[in-house]
């Protein structure tokens, strides 16, 4: 099977954006809703990942975008990001920027990249500015 070895790298950014949704997701699970734009919301892991993964098949190319709000110890704390993943013959690769805002601090901007099966990570301001995760 062409290219079954290259899946494990699409199933870990999916898993890593998984996480980021479930973990700023501020609504029950529940099925998607379309906003103003016509654009679905899902506030279930699980069908997130289906119409990634059926557009994905499809495009080739698939659009993130995140919003939210952290519950519990760390509640006003609102997270942000958008980015893109792209499945080509020569692998998989993504890119997402995600920004957090704390009350009463600066927002922290963290930038995600994966290129070639390496995952970098850049925090806005640290030195050195890529690192290789």
């Amino acid at each position: 099977m062409r290219g079954a070895g290259r899946r494990p790298g699409w199933w870990s950014v999916l898993l890593v954006l998984g996480m980021l949704l479930t973990g700023c997701a501020s609504r029950d699970a529940g099925t998607a809703a379309e906003t103003g734009s016509g654009l679905p919301r899902y506030y279930d892991i699980k069908q997130l990942i289906a119409a990634v993964t059926d557009r994905v098949r499809s495009d080739r190319t698939a659009g993130l975008s995140v919003r939210g709000e952290v519950a519990g110890q760390s509640a006003g704390t609102q997270i942000s990001g958008d980015g893109v993943i792209r499945l080509a013959e020569e692998g998989v690769s993504a890119q997402f920027t995600q920004s957090m805002s704390r009350p009463g601090a600066a927002p922290a901007k963290t930038e995600f990249l994966v290129v070639a099966g390496q995952v970098y990570l850049r925090h806005a301001g640290s030195d050195p500015p890529w690192v290789r995760v």
